[in-house]
């Protein structure tokens, strides 16, 4: 059965009762008979109807209602259809214009007028052309602004305004952003609603973001662009004007062009000011001439505005001190916190206090000048203090350009900078810094990148573009590398630490950088010239330590005939040591600052004096004592094999065995799985024959043989080659075989 309701548009409320007067008088009549005729209800018992009442009324009971004919209940269908209609419609638009006046709420005129569209299309465009991108570090500094501040006495002094100059700064910077939507979509209506719309979007989308990691600004903000335009303009077709009555109310105009004019009229000699003392007491007397202004009302603002060096009071505190409630405070100051005073053109006074602190690097710098300044006659005058001043007399040139340097600062300094905390990732392994390589990415000068530098780590050393940036509590790889040399042999040349610290690079993969003069001078500044342990042993935190490795290198090459071995001679004292891991060995052999490489394989420790005759002597003996490694394959059925090696010192080390002759066609293609009978043997490591003519992959093996299963260089170690499983097994037990 179809019922009324089947042909309406359901509202949010099926039960809010609608006024009888919403229809003609003649659809009263036919929905009254018809409800009569449904014998649900009385009429009489009813104030109005409402959608589950008509869900309860057949279309059968409305044309078997008394006097109603088709024509009649044809025409009551239509009012209902429309009045529904209108009614989703009406509720979508007082959503949106809900939305907008919750956007008007938290924003000033000055921040809505600029979302608004000149007339000429490409006046618009030039102006938001105008406006540099903001990059990501500045984007972030903003948006920290729009957070409320935690400092009550900022709360007190800035109110809101300090927020709208971000504010209007991150909506000027992505203007560009809404428009490049707008023009795409709903292209048969006006180009300036869809912009308005898209720059409400844009609006709430900046005041609604989270600047967290991995939430994407553009994304978000484009997110609520989309959406205004769609609401505004594609489901309720607003036009340009009706937005605008949306944002604005026709008061907020009244208010605003009655303010203006008042102050405007005002003419002040700001312009013979030649100190702040001067300016001040001008300033004073300005106030005083706009209307409703008294000396009460000056001393309320002068505890509530940032221009002012008054002490920051609560809205109680300033009402208990004159007698009135916190309300009445807030009616009297309100009003005022935006004043502005327009002037022919900036005072010279002013201009040159902006200019002073343009020149400085950071607000204690613009302290130390406000002390020593004339102009500035004693008065106390921080950033923020100018920026207040600028905002009545020089609201659009130079109140944006304190506010502008201010972020800069706050980018450049402070312990939470960003600059900061980019410039902290910058620091190499060793401790250093390039300063052409910061002052170049970063567009600042040496001296500003080494104050950045300084102020990160304040125990820096700095040696012309170079500088070794020290924490507090911990020495550097630098110092280490240089400390660690100098105590085994002291004193030494830089040359040869400059070969020390290159190991340590190759050991810590990271380069050497800086010349080789400011590398010298910063080695002597650290342990003196000649470099000495005993010197650079002054500067450093903690005494230094030896591995346990390195004092077991010290103490083999300390006791060797002329200093220097062999790496095998090395590896023989290892594996016979039985405690020092053979991998370890040949690493530090090749990278450890302490120890130099002569050639041959030849290794002694740093400063020690080896002549060429002596070396090329000690390599004959090594080359006359050096054993070869015995290796024996026999094949035990057609897919398995048993490999027998009694390694030298290359194979413990390298894990290379060279097969006998005539089986390099057997194992060519093959990739073996290493394991152990013992089962106790994991890794990755694979056997497998290389092009060239020899077996690679067997150090893991050999290894858990040492470990595992006191093996020795003397043992023999038997392999088992399972061709169907691509396996090999070391047999730990030397006559085992499956």
């Amino acid at each position: 059965m179809e019922y009324l309701s089947d042909r309406l548009k359901e509202p949010d409320d099926f039960y809010e009762v609608l006024a009888w007067d919403k229809l003609s008088t003649k659809s009263q009549n036919t929905l009254q008979r018809a409800i009569e005729r449904s014998d649900v209800w009385r009429t009489s018992e009813l104030n109005g109807f409402s959608f589950d009442l008509l869900s309860k009324i057949s279309v059968e009971d409305l044309n078997d209602a008394r006097f109603i004919g088709p024509a009649r209940a044809e025409e009551l269908m239509l009012e209902l259809i429309t009045l529904f209609e209108n009614l989703n419609v009406k509720k979508e638009m007082d959503t949106t214009a809900s939305a907008a006046s919750r956007l008007v709420s938290v924003s000033s005129l000055k921040i809505l007028a600029k979302l608004t569209v000149e007339e000429d299309l490409f006046m618009y465009l030039e102006r938001i052309a105008s406006f540099d991108k903001l990059t990501p570090q500045q984007r972030h500094s903003l948006l920290q602004e729009l957070l409320p501040n935690k400092n009550p006495f900022s709360r007190m002094m800035f109110g809101r305004r300090d927020k709208e100059v971000a504010l209007g700064h991150l909506i000027e910077a992505n203007l560009r952003l809404s428009f490049a939507l707008a023009k795409r979509v709903f292209e048969d209506q006006d180009i300036r609603a869809r912009t308005i719309a898209g720059n409400l979007g844009l609006l709430a989308g900046i005041n609604s973001f989270s600047d967290k990691p991995n939430i994407d600004f553009e994304s978000h903000v484009m997110k609520h662009v989309r959406v205004f335009i769609q609401e505004l303009i594609g489901d309720l077709s607003l036009s340009y004007s009706d937005i605008l009555d949306l944002m604005f109310d026709p008061s907020d105009f009244e208010v605003t062009t009655i303010q203006t004019e008042l102050v405007t009229e005002v003419d002040i000699p700001f312009a013979n000011c030649a100190t702040f003392s001067e300016l001040f007491e001008e300033l004073d007397r300005a106030l005083l001439k706009l209307p409703k202004v008294d000396e009460r009302v000056i001393a309320m603002l002068k505890h509530r505005h940032q221009a002012f060096g008054e002490p920051g009071l609560s809205l109680d505190e300033i009402g208990k001190e004159w007698g009135v409630t916190r309300e009445r405070v807030r009616q009297i100051v309100e009003p005022f916190m935006a004043v502005t005073i327009q002037l022919e053109s900036d005072p010279q006074l002013l201009l040159k206090a902006v200019e002073i602190f343009e020149e400085c690097e950071d607000e204690n710098e613009f302290k130390a000048k406000v002390a020593t300044e004339s102009i500035f006659s004693g008065e106390s005058v921080t950033w923020e203090r100018l920026w207040g001043i600028t905002q009545i007399l020089s609201p659009d040139v130079l109140a944006n350009r304190v506010y502008e340097k201010h972020l800069e600062i706050k980018f450049e300094s402070g312990v939470n900078s960003p600059l900061k905390g980019l410039v902290k990732k910058d620091r190499s392994k060793f401790g250093l810094y390039d300063l052409k390589v910061v002052a170049r990415k970063y567009e600042v000068n040496e001296e500003k990148a080494f104050k950045i530098i300084s102020e990160i780590y304040p125990r820096s050393i700095r040696s012309g573009s170079l500088v070794l940036a020290r924490t507090k509590n911990l020495d550097t790889m630098f110092e280490n590398s240089i400390a660690k040399q100098l105590k085994v042999k002291s004193p030494l040349e830089v040359p040869i630490l400059l070969k020390g610290l290159k190991r340590t690079g190759r050991n810590r993969d990271v380069a050497l950088i800086g010349t080789s003069e400011d590398l010298t001078n910063l080695i002597w500044s650290l342990a003196g010239n000649p470099p000495s342990y005993e010197e650079i042993s002054h500067g450093l935190k903690k005494d230094i330590e030896f591995q346990s490795i390195e004092k077991w290198l010290i103490g083999i090459f300390s006791t060797s005939n002329l200093g220097i071995l062999h790496s095998n001679d090395v590896v023989n004292f290892a594996l016979n040591q039985g405690s020092i891991n053979v991998s370890s060995v040949t690493v530090y052999l090749l990278n450890s600052p302490i120890i130099r490489s002569h050639g041959k394989s030849l290794f002694s420790l740093v400063g020690t004096d080896v002549a060429e005759d002596q070396l090329d002597a000690y390599s004959q003996i090594i080359r006359g004592t050096s054993e070869s490694s015995e290796v024996l394959y026999e094949m035990t059925d057609s897919s398995m094999g048993i490999l027998s090696v009694r390694p030298n010192l290359n194979v413990i080390t390298s894990g290379i065995v060279f097969p006998p002759p005539g089986y390099k066609k057997i194992f060519q293609g093959y990739e073996f799985k290493s394991s152990c009978r013992c089962g106790n043997l994991e890794t990755i490591q694979a056997v497998k024959f290389a092009p060239s003519g020899f077996w690679t992959g067997f150090t893991a093996m050999i290894r858990h043989g040492f470990s595992a299963h006191g093996m020795n260089k003397n043992s023999t170690f038997r392999f088992e080659f399972d061709f169907d499983n691509s396996k090999v097994h070391l047999l730990s037990n030397p006559y085992e075989q499956l």
